[in-house]
């Protein structure tokens, strides 16, 4: 699969539960932003395979800034994207 974009911002995350009933081989989520024009051209995220989420993140600009938070309380993490 392609993914458009000047830049492409791979995300991995390990020891994820999905959820999913394992049977059989699920397919890709393409998501593209409502705004336009948007730094994020689209996201293509895989679903889990053996408990790792896959996530490939087309941008506009060839040197983006990345910021990564996470929040161990709410069990989350946050990837913020800018030109």
């Amino acid at each position: 699969m392609t993914i458009s974009g000047t830049c492409v911002l791979q995300v991995d995350l390990f020891t994820v539960d999905t959820n999913q009933d394992g049977s059989g081989p699920h397919t890709p989520h393409r998501l593209t932003p409502d705004a336009d024009p948007s730094t994020i051209i689209e996201v293509l995220s895989h679903p889990s395979s053996d408990a790792i989420a896959q996530s490939f993140i087309g941008i506009r600009a060839n040197a983006p800034t990345v910021t990564i938070d996470a929040s161990a309380e709410e069990q989350t993490i946050s990837v913020a994207i800018t030109n």
